[in-house]
């Protein structure tokens, strides 16, 4: 919810993703100006971490030069959205 929040506060465009027949693609899509990011979101607690199939889909995406974040905290979500209002 965090995320959703501080992307509607600084107006970046976000979707929750699936994508059909693609287990472990990330769960979110984010656009400001022009960048595209794709956002993973974990656990917090220190529990959530990347399944083997979501590593495979990260490297693939990163491979294609795709911008790819993983984030476990509202820290993470703020570096994100500082990375993006900080661009052009």
């Amino acid at each position: 919810n965090y995320l959703f929040a501080q992307c509607k506060k600084h107006k970046i465009f976000i979707r929750k993703m699936e994508a059909t027949g693609r287990r472990g693609f990330p769960d979110c899509l984010l656009i400001y100006k022009g960048d595209v990011l794709f956002i993973e979101l974990k656990s917090p607690t220190g529990r959530g971490r990347l399944s083997r199939l979501q590593q495979i889909e990260i490297d693939r995406l990163q491979e294609a030069r795709a911008d790819v974040w993983v984030l476990y905290n509202k820290e993470g979500v703020d570096d994100v959205v500082e990375s993006l209002l900080q661009r052009k």
